[in-house]
Order: structure tokens, then sequence, then C-alpha cells
């Protein structure tokens, strides 16, 4: 507002002093243009009307030889300018604050969406960190699980063994020994007492490879390709799968936990092919690289239906309850696991990381160098 009184008293010693020019009244639309800047709408009025009373005042100081008409003319001219330059201003100023306040609602509902959004996001933040804690204890319990699971195995394993396969030997051989102590009994009675026998054996044979099959001592005592090997051999003399083991000579042993956890992954996966899958041949794979070991089962089989694979949509656990044990013990170990299947067969491939031990393992053993379980 000083500016504009400036200005003003700078126009109107103007229209004093050259009364009969245009240009100093006209220039009263400047002050009025400076209010514009105000924030207070009435200051623009207020210069307005105080410009238009000058102008009036100055007709006072008009020499008489002056056409009245011309005067009045442009007077009347610079009155207008004032006021469009006035109304204008103001209409400009009514805009500005529309949109200003526009402006303030439209961050006021911004501000309250980003508050909305940030409450979200914190709520959504602790629900995933809440659902991420509940996973990490599903998953230990779920290892917990696994590992008892495999100490109940192992224990009953030896139960069987060394008590009751052992029961049940004992039994035959007793039976045995009647059979030939009593060579004065009637025939039909020595047959009954020889096919008790032939049972007792047969028992005794089923319950030592129940035994091997919950956990064979090979895994502890020679280590995990052993152990495949035999496996997969039994596995084929009672399928008639052909089934083939690569693994490199020079393979060392590994965590025990990590050869238990193959092992089992290897026995679902033979168990998959010889439910599911109907193919001649399977085929496996161990190969160990730096800090990790890769495992890998195929078969020439049918395969996976292609809409299974689509209804799971890459979830491994939807497959069925084998590749769901697979993919649990996997998991225990941060490992990965990736199933490949068409109308040719099916490829299950395992990798699990596991850190190099500072001393250094034996090789596993070959069949040959290992008692065969089956004779045991």
């Amino acid at each position: 507002m000083a500016l504009a009184a400036l200005v003003i008293a700078v126009v109107f010693v103007l229209d004093l002093a050259l009364p009969s020019l245009l240009v100093p009244y006209s220039l009263y639309f400047v002050p009025v243009m400076i209010t514009l800047w105000s924030p207070r709408r009435e200051h623009t009025v207020l210069v307005a009307s105080l410009c238009t009373a000058l102008i009036a005042i100055g007709v006072l100081a008009l020499p008489p030889r002056l056409d009245p008409w011309i005067v009045g003319f442009n007077r009347l001219f610079g009155v207008t300018l004032i006021w469009v330059a006035a109304l204008v201003g103001l209409l400009l100023k009514g805009r500005e604050a529309k949109f200003h306040e526009a402006l303030r609602e439209l961050e006021g509902r911004l501000q309250r969406r980003t508050n909305e959004l940030t409450t979200i996001n914190e709520e959504l933040r602790k629900e995933i960190a809440d659902r991420q804690r509940a996973e990490d204890s599903l998953r230990q319990l779920s290892g917990h699980l696994l590992h008892l699971q495999d100490t109940e195995r192992r224990r009953i394993a030896r139960e069987l063994h060394d008590t009751t396969a052992q029961s049940l030997a004992a039994i035959a051989l007793n039976l045995s020994r009647i059979e030939k102590l009593s060579t004065q009994m009637a025939p039909k009675v020595l047959d009954i007492l020889a096919e008790t026998v032939g049972m007792a054996e047969q028992c005794s044979r089923e319950l030592r490879t129940i035994s091997y099959l919950l956990h064979p001592p090979l895994l502890e005592e020679a280590g995990l390709v052993s152990a495949v090997r035999w496996y997969a051999d039994g596995v084929s003399s009672r399928t008639r799968i052909q089934i083939t083991v690569d693994v490199a000579p020079e393979f060392r042993r590994l965590p025990s936990d990590i050869e238990t956890t193959l092992f089992r992954i290897i026995q679902e996966s033979l168990t998959n092919i010889t439910r599911h899958s109907g193919s001649p041949t399977a085929r496996i794979r161990i190969l160990r690289g730096s800090g990790e070991v890769v495992l890998e089962v195929k078969d020439e089989g049918k395969g996976i239906p292609p809409e299974k694979l689509q209804k799971v949509g890459g979830n491994v656990s939807g497959l069925g309850v084998g590749l769901a044990g697979i993919w649990e013990r996997v998991r225990q170990f941060n490992g990965g696991l990736e199933v490949n299947s068409n109308s040719q067969g099916t490829t299950v491939t395992v990798v699990v990381p596991f850190h190099e031990e500072s001393h250094e393992q034996t090789p596993d053993q070959t069949p040959d160098q290992t008692k065969n379980p089956d004779r045991r």
C-alpha cells in the first residue's frame, strides 16, 4: 500500500502540473494494479475510489481555455481505465482465492489420504511381520517334527532289528531244532512245522527290510551314496524299474542331517515314480558344488497332468503330499526345489546349501566295500 500511495502522489502532481495532457491521470490505473498483490480485496476498491476522486479534483486545476467536452471524455476514459483494471484485478483475485481454497482442500484431502495410507502401511507391515514370525515358528516346528520323525524312525528301526527281528530269528531257529528232533512225528505235523519255520524266517526278513527302510544303517556307517545305491537296488528288484545312480567317485561325506534329508527326498521321489509315473527307468544324480549339493531325480513316465500344474500355479506343495514333504525338508536348509514335468517325464531338482567343514571327510564307500544289508 505504501508503494501505491507513492505512485498516486506522483501521478496527482503530474496531473496538476500537466492538466492538458491525457497521460498523467491515465496512469492512475498503475497503483490500482499494484494493490492486486495485496491479500485484501478492499485495498483495490479503496485505491480505485481515491484515484477517481483525484481525477475529479484535477478538473479544478484545468485552464478555462480547454474544451470541457474533450476534458470530460478524457477524464471519463481515465476513470473507466481505473475501474476496468480494478474489476479485472478483483475477478483474478476471486479466482485465485478459489484456486487457493481448492488447493488447500486438495492438500488437506491428500494429507488425510496420506495419513490413512501410512496407517494402512503400518498395519500391513505389522501384519507381514506377524505372519513372518508365524511362518518362522511354523518352519521351526516343521523342522522339529521332521527331526523327531527321523529320530523315531531310527529308534523303531533299531528296536525292530535288535529285539523283534532277533526274537523271530530265535523262534525260527528253535522251530528248526524241533523239526530235526521230531523225526517220529506224523508227516502232516512235520509239514506244518516246516511251513511255520518258513513263515518265521520270512517275517524275520520282512522285519529286517522294514527296519532298513525306516533308517538304513548304511546311511550312518558308509554315507549317503552307499545308502542310495542299496536303496535303489532294492526298489529295482521289487518294481523292475531300472534305476541309475550317477555320483562322482570322489564324492565326499556331507553333514549327517543333510545326508538324512537327501536320502528321505530320494525315498519319496522313488515312491512317487513307483506309484504314479509308470516309468520303466529312473535316474538319480548327486552333484556337490562349492557350498551346495544338487540332487536330481528324473523319470520317463507320463508326467504330472498340465491342468494340475496350472491349478497349483507354481506352488509345489499343491502337487501332493509327497512333494509337500520334500519342500518342507528343503526349506529347513533354505534350499530350493524345482519340479519340471511334461508328457515325457518328470524331473525333481533339489539344491541344498551347506557349510564346508574344515576337516577332510572320507569319500563314501562303494557298494562292494560294504556289507549288503539284506544279508545281515
